[in-house]
C-alpha cells in the first residue's frame, strides 16, 4: 500500500495521508533521492549521518557497526546529556557525527554529488496544535475524546497476528482496554507484572480493572532475581546508553506478553496530553514562589554566601554529613533560584546531575529540545508549556524509546492509539482547564474512563513503573557496579573525573539514594563493556 501511494502521490502527498508508526527510507531512481522519514510523535526510530565518506542510516546504530565500514568515535558532549537526563535527546547520538533523525522529519539526501541538506525538514508540525482552541464545552470535549479514540483504537486492532494489551490499572491503560473491549465479543488478551514491594506494585489495581472488564487476564510476579538477569542485556538491547530504570519492568512485561501475543497496545502519551503529570502543578507552583520578591531577595543573600561557610554550617548540623553530597546539593539549589525562565527551571528540576560537564571530561553540553524555542502563545499557560517541553523530549527520546526497544527485544509489536496525530491535535486544543478540573489532572480522559470503569477502582495516586534501584546498587548489584565504577577503570578509560564519581557511589553505599545519578554511569560503562570500547 505504501509503496503504491509513493508512486502514484509522491513523498509528502502520501505522508499527509498516512497516520500511526514509521521510520522510512524512499530512495527515488529518476531524481536519484534518498527520502529518509519519520514518524509525527517518533514512535519508531531513525538515524542518519556520514563517516568515513559514507552515508549511514538505519532503525538501529550496530547496524552501522555492522558494515565494517564504520569508524566510530564517542561523542563526550552527548554523554553530558545522558547524565543529565539518563537518555540522549534528539538530534544527538552517542557518536559524533551521527544524529537521529527528530518526530515529524524528512531528510532528503542526493545521490549522484553526494549532498544532503543541511537541517531536517518538518512535515508536521506539533506546535500548531496547541494554537487550535476546543470551542465545544466541556461535555462535548469528553463525547470528541471518546468517538475518536475509540476509532483509533478500533483501526490499531486490526491484526494478522494475535493481539492483545498492556494494562497497569492506571487511567491511561485501561482507557484503551476499555474501549478494545467494547469492540470485542469476546475477551481481550491483558497483560500485567507485579512486584512484591507494595510501592512498586500495581498488578491488583490491574486485575480488578481486568475483572470488571473481563478480559482474558495474565500477571506475572518477578522476584528481584528476574529483573536483575535482565540487567546483562541491557546495553545490547537499547543499542546506545540509555538509562531509564523502568526498563527492567518493561523488558519483563514485553517478554510475558511475546508468549500470548504478537502484539500489543499500550496507553502511552495521556499524560503529555491531558496534563497528567502531578509535578506540572508542582513546578508551576515553585515557579511562582521563586519569583515573589521576598523569595528572589532571600535567593540573592543565599547565593552570595561562600559555599565554604554553608559547609561549615551542615556539618556544625549534621556532624556525619557527606560534605560532597551537601556540595552538590547547594549547587543545585542555586541553579534551579538563579533560572532564567520557567523553561530553564523544569530543565533543572528534572535533571539528575545539575552541572554534567563538570563530571565530562573535555565536554561542553550540546542545545537540545529542552533548550528550544517554544511557541510564544504558551508564555501564558504554563502547564501547556510543561506539556510541550515533554512531548518534544521526554516522550519521544525515553518513554517511547524504552517501550519500543524493549518490545521489540521480544520480537513484540507495541502500538499507542493515543499518539495517532489526529487525536494528539484534538488533545492539545482542550483548554488546561478542562484538565484540571477540581484540582485533578487529565479529567477528561478520566471522565471518558469512569463511562467504563467504576471510579473507585481508577481514582488513587498515580504510581510510577519502577524498579527499588537504590537497594539493588546496595545489595545484588553492588559487586557489578563497584566494578564498572572501579577508579582505575574509570581513570583510564578518560571520560569521567573519577574523583566525583567514586564521592557519589560512596554515598549510595553509605545509604544516600544517588541511584538514578549513578545508573546513566553504570549503563555507559556497561554499553562501553558490551561494544569493547
Amino acid at each position: 500500500v505504501i509503496v503504491a501511494a509513493l508512486d502514484c502521490w509522491g513523498v509528502d502527498l502520501s505522508i499527509s495521508k498516512m497516520a500511526g508508526m514509521f521510520a522510512m527510507a524512499v530512495y527515488d531512481s529518476v531524481d536519484k533521492s534518498l527520502t529518509l522519514l519519520r514518524d509525527r510523535m517518533g514512535e519508531k526510530p531513525l538515524y542518519y549521518g556520514w563517516n568515513n565518506g559514507c552515508f549511514f542510516f538505519g532503525s538501529e546504530l550496530k547496524a552501522f557497526k555492522a558494515t565494517n565500514l564504520f569508524s566510530p568515535t564517542i561523542n563526550r558532549n552527548a554523554i553530558t546529556l545522558l547524565l543529565r537526563h539518563n537518555f540522549i535527546p534528539c538530534p544527538h547520538t552517542i557518536y559524533e557525527g551521527i544524529f537521529k533523525l527528530p518526530p515529524a522529519n524528512k531528510l532528503v539526501v542526493n545521490i549522484t554529488n553526494h549532498t544532503v541538506h543541511v537541517l531536517p525538514e518538518k512535515y508536521w508540525n506539533l506546535d500548531h496544535s496547541f494554537q487550535d482552541e476546543f470551542e465545544g464545552s466541556y461535555e462535548d470535549a469528553v463525547n470528541a475524546t471518546e468517538s475518536l479514540l475509540s476509532n483509533i483504537v478500533k483501526e490499531q486492532m486490526i491484526s494478522d497476528a494475535p493481539l492483545g494489551a498492556f494494562l497497569s490499572g492506571g487511567v491511561d491503560s485501561s482507557l484503551i482496554v476499555s474501549l478494545m473491549q467494547g469492540q470485542r465479543s469476546s475477551p481481550i488478551h491483558t497483560y500485567c507484572i507485579g512486584f512484591d514491594e507494595a510501592q512498586y506494585n500495581e498488578a491488583e489495581h490491574a486485575k480488578a480493572v481486568a475483572k470488571h472488564l473481563n478480559t482474558n487476564h495474565t500477571e506475572l510476579y518477578v522476584t528481584a532475581g528476574d529483573a536483575l538477569n535482565i540487567v546483562p542485556s541491557l546495553a545490547s538491547i537499547y543499542d546506545e546508553p540509555f538509562a531509564d530504570s523502568s526498563q527492567i519492568p518493561t523488558i519483563l512485561l514485553s517478554k510475558m506478553t511475546k508468549k500470548h501475543v504478537s502484539v500489543a497496545l499500550s496507553g502511552d502519551g495521556g499524560d503529555e496530553l491531558f496534563c497528567g503529570y502531578s509535578r506540572y502543578q508542582a513546578i508551576k507552583s515553585s515557579w511562582n514562589k521563586l519569583n515573589q520578591p521576598s523569595e528572589k531577595l532571600r535567593a540573592a543573600i543565599q547565593s552570595n554566601i561562600p559555599i565554604s561557610v554553608l559547609k561549615r554550617l551542615g556539618k556544625l548540623a549534621r556532624p556525619n554529613l557527606n560534605i560532597e553530597s551537601l556540595e552538590r546539593k547547594f549547587k543545585t539549589d542555586n541553579l534551579l533560584r538563579n533560572s532564567r525562565s520557567l523553561q530553564e527551571f523544569y530543565k533543572n528540576k528534572v535533571s539528575y546531575w545539575s552541572q554534567p560537564s563538570d563530571v565530562v571530561l573535555g565536554s561542553r553540553e550540546p542545545e537540545y529540545a529542552m533548550t528550544a524555542n517554544h511557541p510564544e502563545v504558551l508564555n501564558e499557560d504554563h502547564l501547556k508549556l510543561l506539556m510541550w517541553q515533554d512531548l518534544n523530549w521526554y516522550l519521544p527520546d525515553d518513554i517511547l524509546v524504552k517501550v519500543d526497544r524493549a518490545a521489540m527485544s521480544q520480537s513484540l509489536e507495541t502500538r499507542v492509539p493515543m499518539l495517532d496525530h489526529r487525536f494528539v491535535e484534538l488533545a492539545l486544543s482542550f483548554p488546561t482547564a478542562m484538565n484540571t478540573r477540581h484540582g485533578g489532572a487529565k479529567q477528561i480522559l478520566k471522565d471518558v474512563l469512569y463511562r467504563h470503569v467504576p471510579q473507585q477502582l481508577i481514582d488513587r495516586p498515580k504510581q510510577g513503573f519502577g524498579v527499588p534501584l537504590d537497594s539493588w546498587l546496595r545489595g545484588p548489584l553492588k559487586e557489578w557496579a563497584s566494578d564498572l565504577l572501579s577508579p582505575s577503570v574509570i581513570q583510564s578509560q578518560g571520560y569521567f573525573d573519577s574523583e566525583v564519581i567514586s564521592s557519589m557511589w560512596r554515598g549510595q553505599i553509605d545509604n544516600e539514594n544517588n541511584g538514578f545519578e549513578l545508573w546513566g554511569i553504570l549503563m555507559f560503562q556497561a554499553w562501553m563493556n558490551e561494544h569493547e570500547y
